[in-house]
């Protein structure tokens, strides 16, 4: 949980001036190096250290949210914005950066697109997983695919991945809910009487009420226009947000709102709740369940959260991989291979007619045993 403020509905934040980091040394321009706490250059190797902030990670009430005075002007972002002529996609660039690829298509980014404005993180949890794992990563990924074509591995280039930071808004409140409901107990009982006995299962239901309180800290609710996949994210590694973390990289553009984003978080926070509650009547099930929440003291920010993002085609498809610039851990999309599954259907059928033949050739020994073959005609003879 970050240190919680209020601020006022005049609230302006500081415009962050467009920063650049020359080399000390040849004057290039210097990156972050995921998994570390410095600036390198690419050419050199000159290594700058990215001053700590003494700044706490600024969380702000919802109910006093105003859009308009949380943005700044787009030339003093530290990103710049791109449109990718080969899919339409949107995304920011990190003003150091000539060109990436698209993370949607894998395409080349070269098209500007116009001024607009955007919104000032508060937190970055820094990259921590450098291109090289997040390569091995992506090959053990696709090696594990069983049902992928052979020729996938081919067709995906992880050189053309994107380091992308991606937003994210956290939402934190404090709930109290009350509850009640019906817990019902299951037990068997034995009932009728000669071929009609039998066992019925019944309910015994007994009513419960009470009062559930939580708080939630840090429910993520995606703030751009991306897919949400992998939110396996440890915030408590999250710093106060420092441009010199975005130099070479990329980002996603903020497109929605946090009072957008609060219906999601609110219908996360409540099926939690739920659950917790129907715990709490207890039973082996539960009916005219009603819970009654109130949300206090709701606060958000805005977090940039770490991604190496691919696009690739295959056979006129488009399609994603993602590795979490965190933990590792890759999700994406993948083609099917028709041939290795109608090669594993025919398998099954095979294996499950093995088995059925099988059963019958036991059952077959069962009503004729071995050794006794059919019986023998006896001749009766005149003595």
């Amino acid at each position: 949980m970050a240190e919680a403020s209020t601020p006022t509905l005049t609230r302006v934040d500081t415009p962050t001036k467009e920063r650049k980091y020359p080399c000390k040394s040849c004057r290039a321009d210097v990156v972050f190096v995921p998994g570390s706490t410095h600036l390198t250059c690419p050419y050199c190797n000159t290594v700058e250290a990215i001053p700590l902030s003494g700044q706490a990670i600024r969380e702000f009430s919802l109910s006093d949210y105003l859009p308009a005075p949380k943005t700044i002007p787009a030339e003093e972002s530290p990103f710049r914005s791109w449109d990718c002529g080969g899919c339409g996609g949107k995304i920011e660039i990190s003003r150091t950066t000539a060109a990436r690829p698209c993370p949607y298509c894998g395409s080349t980014l070269v098209v500007t697109a116009g001024p607009e404005t955007k919104v000032q993180p508060e937190a970055i949890l820094p990259f921590a997983v450098p291109r090289e794992q997040a390569e091995k990563s992506v090959h053990a990924w696709i090696a594990s695919r069983w049902f992928a074509p052979n020729d996938l591995k081919a067709a995906v280039t992880v050189g053309r991945f994107t380091s992308l930071y991606l937003p994210w808004w956290t939402f934190d409140s404090h709930t109290l809910s009350h509850y009640e409901g019906e817990a019902g107990y299951h037990y068997t009982v034995t009932v009728g009487e000669g071929k009609n006995k039998r066992t019925e299962t019944r309910t015994r239901w007994e009513w419960r009420s009470g009062v559930y309180e939580h708080f939630f800290d840090d429910v993520l609710v995606a703030a751009g226009e991306f897919r949400a996949w992998n939110r396996e994210y440890h915030l408590t590694a999250c710093v106060p947000y420092e441009t010199a973390y975005t130099a070479g990289h990329s980002a996603f553009r903020t497109t929605a709102e946090p009072t957008q984003g609060w219906p999601q978080a609110k219908a996360e926070i409540e099926t939690e709740i739920s659950a917790a509650c129907r715990r709490l009547i207890g039973g082996d099930t539960q009916r005219n369940v009603q819970i009654s929440t109130a949300h206090r003291g709701v606060t958000y920010k805005l977090v940039l959260l770490p991604r190496w993002q691919g696009g690739y085609r295959y056979r006129d498809q488009a399609f994603q991989i993602t590795v979490n610039g965190q933990t590792g851990v890759v999700t994406g999309d993948r083609p099917w291979s028709v041939i290795k599954i109608t090669m594993a259907v025919f398998l099954g059928l095979a294996v499950v007619g093995g088995i059925i033949w099988v059963i019958q050739q036991q059952q077959q020994e069962q009503v004729t045993p071995r050794g006794l073959g059919a019986p023998r005609q006896v001749e009766a003879q005149d003595r």
